[in-house]
């Protein structure tokens, strides 16, 4: 009898709550990017030695870019000219070598140099340790959960100029290494379906160069630029799911175990 009573309770007496995602969530790599602050954000962007390294952030920040223009995009970039940091840039500047990230936030596409960029895309650009202005080999978009929950990450990795790239996202910390980038390969799509992630749990989204060190030399893979276009949201149940829920709560409503009373219903009177 206790779990009928349970039962009654819970079909049609008690509020409960759950600590879940918000319903419909929606954080977007495009939308949402982050020009303020690279330290602590749902978006962040940085460097690794290996996919499932430790993140270091990208702390260079500017608007006026030496590929694209002033004011054209915005732009997180590795080198700052420094022995430290890879060594003398050009004089226009560094954000132009990887690894960079960059938001277009033009009406339209740029175009440069056989890059094309859309404004629906980030650029990523991976460094090359072997090149002329070496750099980390890894560039990171990271997303980091607000809260627990299940979520579906759906989009795209794309080719931006004959890009000869690895590609990984890593969820949780575990690596799922995704078809690389060539020549002859312009999209590869994204595609996670209720995946759990726990409030300041990460996914990353990596870009490596497989030039880098390769037998063609340095200073050869320094600008493999690929967009990503990416959405991260809360996984909704499917309707035919929730309508069988309901449906079940609803029987459960109409009965009347015995031995269980309604809420408020008085108990009849024992006979004299």
């Amino acid at each position: 009898m206790k779990f009928l009573k349970l039962a009654w309770v819970v079909a049609c007496g008690a509020t409960i709550t759950f600590s879940t995602a918000p319903l419909a969530a929606s954080y977007s790599a495009v939308g949402d990017f982050n020009a303020t602050n690279n330290i602590a954000d749902l978006w962040t962007y940085g460097t690794k030695s290996v996919p499932d390294g430790p993140l270091t952030l990208l702390l260079n920040f500017t608007t006026n870019s030496i590929l694209f223009g002033n004011g054209n995009t915005q732009n997180w970039y590795y080198h700052t000219g420094s022995a430290s940091t890879g060594g003398a840039c050009p004089a226009e500047g560094c954000e132009g070598f990887g690894p960079f990230i960059a938001k277009n936030t033009s009406s339209g596409t740029l175009a440069v140099s056989g890059v094309s960029f859309p404004n629906n895309v980030l650029m990523i650009t991976p460094g090359d340790p072997l090149s002329a202005i070496p750099g980390p080999p890894l560039t990171v978009v990271r997303w980091t959960a607000p809260v627990s929950g299940a979520y579906d990450i759906a989009g795209s990795f794309i080719n931006l100029q004959q890009s000869t790239t690895s590609l990984s996202v890593v969820i949780n910390g575990v690596v799922t290494q995704l078809p690389g980038m060539s020549s002859s390969v312009q999209t590869n799509p994204i595609n996670f379906n209720n995946i759990v992630v726990n409030t300041g749990g990460t996914v990353d989204f990596v870009v490596s160069s497989r030039g880098a060190g390769e037998a063609l030399g340095p200073a050869v893979q320094y600008f493999d630029p690929v967009g990503l276009s990416v959405t991260i949201q809360t996984a909704v149940p499917e309707p035919s799911v929730v309508a069988l829920f309901c449906a079940g709560l609803l029987a459960l409503c109409k009965l009347t175990p015995v031995g269980v009373r309604r809420p408020g219903a008085q108990p009849a009177a024992r006979p004299g």
